[in-house]
């Protein structure tokens, strides 16, 4: 099932950065690092079956599930460093600095995309899931969307 963090939430103490400079591009669409094709756009919502909500549930959904994608990546890829890279990644994502973050964490998590494929996957197919429960939630069958 989706774990909730709710936007604003103090994770500080779990010394797990968001990541969340994975996720914007300079076009507003999210994409994870310049070598990763953008994977968490407005499709995403079509293709767990949930293109049949109403635009707005659909712009509140696509939006708590990239903040939801974020934490879960920074955790993934937090989750490997020592205290010391934590440090590191900390100081770097403070001073907003995206290229040198990303340079970062390309030499200390090289296989940084792979991470976030994964957490894309694992999200994109709880989803999958619970999508008849969301689409039921605002009075939609997903049966009539077979």
């Amino acid at each position: 099932m989706i774990a909730t963090v709710h936007p604003g939430a103090d994770l500080s103490g779990l010394r797990r950065p968001r990541l969340s400079w994975l996720h914007t591009s300079n076009h507003g669409e999210p994409e994870m690092t310049d070598d990763l094709t953008p994977i968490a756009g407005p499709s995403w919502i079509a293709a767990m079956g949930l293109d049949a909500l109403p635009a707005d549930a659909a712009d509140e959904l696509h939006a708590r599930l990239i903040d939801e994608l974020e934490v879960r990546t920074g955790m993934a890829i937090t989750a490997r460093l020592e205290d010391r890279q934590l440090d590191e990644l900390e100081t770097i994502l403070a001073a907003h600095d995206v290229h040198l973050a990303r340079t970062w964490l390309i030499e200390h998590v090289p296989d940084h995309a792979a991470i976030v494929r994964a957490q894309h996957a694992q999200l994109t197919d709880e989803l999958r899931v619970i999508a008849p429960e969301i689409l039921a939630a605002h009075g939609i069958d997903a049966k009539d969307q077979a």
